[in-house]
């Protein structure tokens, strides 16, 4: 396989003999790295051997061989049509949507066209993720631009799966389709990475035809977009500076206010807490497009260091990252950041003013940040601010759920209702403020909580009573809001206690990280607890898409098997 990989790329057209050989070998990898050599080389006279492969008994070669063709440059004739229309009916999806995706190529349409209608608009995700990875791997494969109405792939960028935008963005790339850039200037506030990440690369690739869009972001500052669309800015670029310092400016201001409201709030409360942290976070987000900002007048590459460096606790490192800053940024534009971002140093700033707690709790109650909006009604109800009970009444219609959530449990506290939160009645917002006190999430941000928060139940087991049984199926991680939880292991007549689990633990994560899903150890409640259970499937989802997650519980399983280690240890 390897061997004709690397023939294909020597170009080396003595080779099509070895590899029509080749065509017929008995592994099946080397029969498909065979057929993509002779593509790659354009070895059209031998297409009738080719050609073979779309009767293949195995898949891999099938799909290597449809990809092949556009290559070769193969026009339409009636054999080929029926052949690939036959393998529209194939059992294997993959193989049907690349045979659609040829068929459009050769300008047989309409069957093919609407196939792949049918699987775009499927309500399984796996089958609309074939349709755009069919047309990108035959898109890849083609030397002149494929024939196909981009707006069956622009439809995709509103799918509700963020894979499959993320797939509709790469299929874009391969196309270099810029033709109509406001849905990807859109998906620059994609709530998925990836999908931001494909988006700004595509923008990038369209500017300075991006250029405008770009600059409107900047201009009105959108939380969600601005830290893409900086991405999407070429370093060095001449007709990007006089914006870029003009969004500069605005950031300083922006943390400066941020500052501000922390330093006017008391966290004593729980949600006022919650409100601080989450202004923390915003302050953390707006430093690092800041120096992003910079980078993109010097070395992007030094700056993208420092920037990550100055998320540093430590002070020297940080101080360090501050000094090479004012070495590799613009000295004007330096000149007006550094004093943002020295903390305690020659560049400090006069003594941040503090602001009155009800002008801070009603500004937040109008931001444009909905997060902001529902943990600031919140904090109302804390703080007993009940003059703000019109304006939270007038939120009700609010487009966000979380913070219609929020002013439903404002307008019941306020007005005296003491609502029963049972466990059904627990709101997105009360399941964070619970995971707010469990070390692994407590560090985590807002909209990482809010992930988990969608998908946690709370569950109360009474003293005494079993969670879950050794051996049994299992895909629930568990985490103790309070409570304690024994953890039992099967031993020749009886079974021992290995550990007790207490309040912001978490018990059962092997049987989700493990596949098959068998619980290693049995789960039985010492006292009553209380817990907010993860489903596995969801939980993993939120790994995948979360990094800051899954950081986290990976360092508390290095934690915890660490103190087992310690533990056997000391019984041997």
């Amino acid at each position: 396989r390897l061997a004709a990989e690397m023939l294909a790329r020597m170009g080396n057209m003595m080779a099509v003999p070895d590899l029509v050989e080749r065509l017929s070998d008995e592994d099946a990898s080397v029969r498909a790295a065979a057929t993509a050599a002779l593509a790659d080389l354009g070895a059209k006279a031998v297409f009738h051997k080719i050609i073979l492969g779309l009767d293949d008994p195995d898949d891999l070669v099938r799909e290597e061989t449809l990809a092949s063709l556009p290559k070769l440059g193969i026009d339409s004739s009636p054999d080929l049509v029926r052949n690939l229309e036959r393998l529209l009916k194939y059992k294997n999806v993959k193989i049907s949507s690349h045979a659609a995706v040829v068929l459009m190529y050769l300008g047989e349409t309409k069957t093919a066209k609407s196939f792949l209608l049918r699987l775009l608009k499927s309500k399984f995700v796996e089958k609309r993720l074939t349709a755009l990875d069919a047309i990108g791997h035959i898109a890849g494969n083609m030397v002149e631009k494929f024939p196909i109405k981009v707006n069956l792939i622009l439809a995709a960028l509103n799918d509700e799966s963020p894979l499959v935008r993320r797939e509709a963005i790469r299929v874009l790339i391969v196309l270099k389709e810029t033709s109509d850039l406001d849905p990807l200037l859109t998906s620059l506030a994609d709530e998925d990475a990836g999908v931001k990440k494909y988006a700004s690369e595509i923008l990038k690739q369209a500017w300075p035809k991006s250029r405008a869009g770009i600059v409107r972001i900047l201009d009105e500052m959108n939380q969600r977009s601005i830290d893409a669309a900086l991405d999407a800015i070429p370093p060095g670029a001449p007709d990007a500076l006089d914006v870029l310092r003009g969004y500069i400016q605005r950031e300083v201001s922006n943390i400066w206010y941020l500052r501000t409201l922390v330093n006017s709030l008391d966290d004593s409360g729980k949600v006022v807490a919650l409100m601080a942290a989450t202004l923390l976070h915003r302050e953390k987000l707006s430093e690092e497009r800041l120096i992003k900002a910079v980078g993109l007048f010097g070395n992007r590459r030094a700056l993208d260091i420092v920037r990550k460096t100055l998320n540093s606790g430590d002070t020297s490192t940080r101080a360090a990252a501050l000094e090479a800053l004012e070495t590799l940024g613009d000295p004007v534009i330096t000149k007006e950041v550094l004093p943002i971002l020295d903390r305690g140093g020659v560049f400090t700033l006069d003594k941040e003013q503090k602001m009155d707690v009800q002008i801070v709790i009603g500004g937040l109650l109008e931001s444009e940040d909905y997060w902001l909006r529902a943990i600031s009604a919140r904090a109302a109800l804390e703080l007993e601010l009940m003059n703000f009970i019109p304006v939270i009444r007038k939120m009700k219609s609010d487009p966000n759920p979380l913070v219609k959530q929020a002013v439903k449990d404002v307008l019941a506290g306020m007005n005296g209702g003491a609502r029963m939160k049972t466990l059904r009645t627990l709101s997105t917002l009360d399941r964070i403020l619970l995971m707010r006190e469990i070390p692994m999430f407590s560090r985590l941000s807002p909209e990482d909580l809010e992930k988990i928060a969608e998908v946690a139940v709370e569950q109360l087991f009474s003293s005494k009573s079993f969670i879950c049984h050794e051996g049994e199926h299992g895909d629930s991680l568990f985490i103790i809001v309070h409570g304690q939880v024994s953890v039992l292991k099967k031993t020749e007549n009886d079974q021992t206690t290995l550990a007790i689990r207490r309040d912001g633990e978490f018990v059962g994560e092997m049987a989700i990280l493990e596949s098959p899903s068998i619980r290693s150890a049995t789960l039985q409640a010492a006292t009553d607890v209380r817990m907010l259970v993860l489903d596995g499937e969801s939980f993993k989802a939120i790994l995948r898409d979360r990094p800051e997650v899954a950081i986290s519980v990976l360092q508390h399983m290095s934690r915890r098997v660490r103190d087992l280690n310690e533990l056997v240890g000391a019984a041997g």
